[in-house]
């Protein structure tokens, strides 16, 4: 039996947030972590189940993005991010995922609108100035296939 080499993981360099319903890339993050939220449920078990608990999905909770950054403070879409943070307005933003092997002109896309409620500033002398921000998803986050 030979050993399995065929994964089709992708590498998450390349990947872009941006912000914006004119979308501006937010430059220099670091990481992403896009949380779609879960569904909420209730147990309908009843006399008639049998053996076994019954549940029904009602709503699903909207969910969250962190990210990091190197902080740039000229940086179109950083400055975007804060005037979003600032306002408390509800946002557009979009995370595409770099080309998978069958995509040729561009890789998936999530779009959500969301909040921006967290902006944490880190600076300290042994590292660059970079920055921890959240997002709270208002809605879905749905996906857009690439092609």
């Amino acid at each position: 039996m030979s050993p399995y080499t065929s994964s089709q993981a992708q590498a998450g360099r390349g990947s872009q947030l941006f912000i914006g319903s004119s979308p501006i890339l937010i430059g220099e993050i670091k990481s992403v972590s896009l949380n779609r939220g879960e569904w909420q449920s209730v147990e309908t078990t009843n006399m008639e189940s049998g053996s076994d608990a019954e549940i029904l999905t009602t709503i699903r909770s909207n969910g969250s993005v962190a990210f990091k950054i190197n902080r740039v403070s000229s940086d179109a879409g950083q400055v975007a991010v804060e005037a979003a943070y600032q306002s408390g307005m509800l946002t557009a933003f979009a995370l595409q995922l770099p080309k998978t092997a069958a995509q040729s002109t561009k890789g998936d896309v999530y779009g959500f609108n969301a909040y921006v409620t967290k902006s944490n500033i880190n600076d300290e002398v042994k590292s660059a100035i970079d920055g921890d921000l959240e997002l709270k998803i208002s809605g879905s986050t749905p996906l857009a296939v690439g092609s």
